[in-house]
């Protein structure tokens, strides 16, 4: 996203994100994992708060 840096939006950001799923039915059945990394990062204009930050999170689903 790239956006005007005088109407002072939050912009300008790459924003990288992937999930891992896996099976885990050896387990118990219909048990699911998953992985998520998320990686965004804020051009610093001057002129807004830098919103960057990164994300790690780790699921377990029971899919019934």
């Amino acid at each position: 996203q790239d956006f005007d840096d005088a109407k002072n939006v939050q912009a300008d950001t790459n924003i990288i994100h992937t999930d891992w799923i896996f099976n885990m039915n050896s387990v118990a059945k219909g048990l699911e994992g998953k992985i998520r990394i998320g990686l965004i990062s804020d051009e610093d204009t001057g002129t807004k708060a830098d919103v960057s930050y990164n994300e790690y999170r780790y699921e377990l689903n029971y899919l019934f």
